[in-house]
């Protein structure tokens, strides 16, 4: 039988149609459809789908086990909501909003779709808790269609954030070479990370340096640390740079400024007289003795000796030549009563300008303080004096001359005179101040009274001989006949009578003093040179020639002329006038000697004639000297007229031409052209060409032939002997007959040669 029964809305699952029977069964339905009309996600889309189902299971009884249903299925659109999520980037300058990946509530899984819209910020700098909006949304994808979207299009949230982007400043690096002069700053930084346009006017503040290199002095490797900016809506890093510093010479001095104990200037030496490690020549104390250089200039006191310092009274290290208050008191030396001890108080007794601390007599009472307390007086009281009876200035118990005679009170009590009275004296023979009674030496002459012979007399004191006279007047102290200054001289002893000088003459001047020891008329400097003996008067030197020049001076002993050198040398007798060597040229040179014997200036090895003065060389050895021979090389022509060719006359090689080999060069003798005056042609002979004997010899010869009728048939420069009578222009032979020819030689000394040429066959 046939139910009909109202069926719920199906539902509908990858083209199956499930109908429920309201009382707890199902039936489910195939959809026949085409394959098109499903979703990514298998969904059947949007649309009306006619079907027909058959009954492919159930689990009610209230179906038939056959069921066919036909009918349309209609599919609406799916709504959907779209929600997006915490918006967070880093700032790029804009408002746009980064990664915001919206979503979609009520999409079925596996459809393709996508969510597009417009996200900003209501600002575009760093911040948290912003508003940030997506408007303009809209749904994509390939399931689009599909579905619809619900609300106005726009979504808002406020917890919005922007966090500061990367800057990182990188400082530069430098380097320079050591010169004594600390590095600050840097070099300037690279600065990356700012995004669009933006550059380094966002930056707050101002760049500075810090780290190692700030002060830096010697050489090494230094960080450069750059600092001092912020920035609103950047986080900055900062990259250090590097600083190298060379080793440097700044004063060029050859020495590494880290090595130069005074690197600003030169001193190649490196001199610390003190090694303090400051080279002199910058060290304002170059001793070391805590005096500056100047000060010790200033002073007169050596800068470079630590042992010699200025005086420093109150030790301030500034020497008293400069120091405007040397006892240090604190009162400047102009205004100090004693500046040169210390007194605040500036105490003056006498009112005389001078500080008792350095004032001697601090009562000014004439006598000083220490001779007061001596003396048992008050120093600092002017009417208590010490007695002084001479009235020097110094009392009488510290006086040792009470009277002020000259002699002391001890010595006037010693010899009976009154030490208190000045015309009251002992006598005093030598005026020395010590009386005679006392005095060792009474006349005062270093001899004491008990070794003096003549106490009583200054000039003397010793008399050897006792002759009564005393030695400085005894000019013979010892009397032994020889005077003291001979036998000072001489090595004998002045005060002894048995030492004597040796006198070999007996003339009382001893050999040592006398000139001539034997006497025998010669000094004994002549007989030692001249090889005598000086202390016998039979051996006297020789004078051969009588000319007053003894033979061991004389260099010709026999007067002859001659030395005595050449006299020996050439085997003469250099003590007989009458023997002596030739000398040729008579220039005082004996032949033996003399290298060129017959002085004509040509020296003897190459004189070929040395006893001829008037001849040296013989170029030709033909036994005539060049000066008397006409041919001096033998060469045939003369000397002259070699000279006036150009060859050479010593040379038998070098000849002047002579082309007629008649011995007379050339240039001498002009020598005429041989003219033949017979032309044969066309036979074989001397004259089948015209032959003109040495016209080769002139280079600037013209030859000109000429027929009957003055027409010209032959022409040439420089003829070589070669023409056989053709015409000039056919090269025909020409007829037979006389021909008239003009030579010209060219060489401005041979005449222009005329005349008639005969051509015969």
């Amino acid at each position: 039988s046939s139910t009909v029964i109202t069926l719920a809305s199906p539902s509908i699952s990858a083209g199956v149609v499930t109908f429920s029977d309201g009382v707890g069964g199902q039936a489910i339905f195939k959809v026949s459809a085409s394959a098109a009309s499903y979703s990514t996600g298998n969904y059947l889309k949007v649309g009306s789908y006619p079907y027909t189902a058959i009954d492919i299971t159930e689990t009610s009884e209230n179906f038939s086990n056959i069921i066919t249903i036909r009918g349309t299925l209609e599919v609406s659109a799916k709504t959907v909501t779209p929600t997006m999520g915490t918006a967070s980037k880093v700032y790029d300058s804009t408002a746009a909003t980064v990664g915001l990946s919206p979503s979609l509530d009520g999409a079925l899984s596996g459809d393709a779709l996508s969510l597009t819209g417009l996200g900003t910020y209501d600002q575009s700098n760093v911040g948290s808790g912003l508003t940030y909006r997506l408007s303009s949304i809209s749904l994509g994808g390939a399931d689009a269609a599909n579905y619809i979207l619900s609300g106005s299009g726009t979504l808002s949230r406020t917890d919005g954030v922007i966090s500061k982007a990367p800057l990182r400043v990188t400082a530069n690096d430098d380097s320079k070479i050591a010169n004594g002069i600390a590095y600050n700053g840097g070099k300037g930084v690279v600065i990356s990370g700012f995004v669009g346009s933006e550059n380094s006017s966002v930056l707050i503040g101002s760049l500075s340096y810090g780290g190692s290199s700030q002060g830096a002095l010697n050489a090494g490797t230094y960080q450069i640390t750059p600092s001092g900016y912020t920035a609103d809506n950047y986080h900055i890093s900062y990259v250090n740079g590097t600083l190298s510093i060379e080793a440097g010479d700044t004063d060029s001095d050859g020495i590494l400024d880290v090595n130069d104990n005074c690197p600003t200037v030169a001193n190649p030496d490196q001199a610390d007289l003190d090694t303090d490690g400051i080279g002199d020549v910058c060290d304002a104390d170059i001793d070391g003795d805590g005096f500056s250089n100047s000060d010790e200039a200033s002073c007169g006191t050596d800068p470079r000796d630590p042992l010699d310092f200025p005086t420093d009274l109150d030790g301030d290290l500034i020497p008293d030549c400069v120091d405007p208050d040397r006892d240090g008191d604190g009162i400047l030396n102009g205004s100090d009563n004693c500046p040169d001890t210390p007194n605040t108080d500036q105490a003056d007794l006498d009112g005389d300008g001078l500080g008792d601390v350095c004032d001697a007599d601090m009562d000014g009472d004439g006598f000083n303080n220490t001779e007061e307390i001596q003396c048992g007086t008050d120093p600092r009281d002017y009417f208590d004096t010490p007695v002084d009876t001479d009235g020097d200035g110094t009392p009488n118990c510290t006086d040792t001359d009470d009277d002020n005679d000259g002699q002391s009170d001890e010595d006037e009590i010693a010899c009976g005179s009154d030490p208190l009275l000045a015309s009251s004296l002992s006598p005093d023979l030598d005026v020395d101040g010590i009386p005679d009674c006392l005095d060792p030496d009474i006349d005062g002459d270093g001899c004491l009274n008990e070794v003096d012979e003549f106490p009583l007399d200054a000039t003397e004191c010793w008399d050897t001989d006792k002759d009564g006279i005393g030695n400085n007047k005894d000019e013979d102290d010892d009397g032994d006949g020889q005077m003291d200054m001979h036998e000072n001289q001489c090595g004998s002893d002045a005060l002894d009578y048995n030492s004597t000088a040796l006198d070999t003459d007996g003339d009382t001047i001893p050999d040592c003093m006398d000139e001539d020891d034997d006497n025998d008329g010669f000094t004994d400097l002549v007989e030692e040179a001249c090889g005598t003996d000086p202390l016998e008067d039979n051996s006297t030197p020789l004078d051969t020639d009588s000319d007053g020049i003894l033979n061991c001076d004389d260099l010709d002993d026999d007067g002859d002329g001659q030395s005595d050198t050449d006299e020996i040398a050439c085997g003469t007798d250099p003590l007989d006038a009458n023997s002596f060597t030739a000398d040729t040229d008579g220039d005082g040179i004996t032949d033996c000697f003399d290298p060129d014997i017959d002085g004509d200036g040509c020296l003897n090895e190459q004189d070929a004639f040395p006893f001829d003065p008037a001849e040296c060389v013989d170029t030709d050895a033909d036994g005539i000297g060049n000066n008397s021979d006409l041919d001096d090389d033998g060469d045939g022509q003369t000397d002259a007229d070699e000279l006036s060719c150009g060859s050479d006359p010593l040379n038998a090689l070098s000849l002047s031409e002579d082309l007629n080999e008649d011995g007379i060069p050339d240039c001498v003798k002009p020598f005429d052209i041989e003219i033949s005056q017979l032309l044969t042609p066309k036979e074989f002979g001397q004259e089948s060409v015209w032959e003109l004997k040495y016209i080769t010899a002139f280079p600037n010869s013209e030859v000109k032939v000429y027929n009957r009728h003055k027409q010209l048939v032959f022409g040439t420069k420089r003829y070589q002997n070669d023409w056989s009578g053709t015409h000039k222009n056919t090269g025909a032979y020409l007829p037979a007959g006389p021909y008239y020819y003009v030579i010209q030689v060219n060489d401005g000394r041979q005449p222009t040669y005329t005349g008639w040429l005969y051509i015969t066959y």
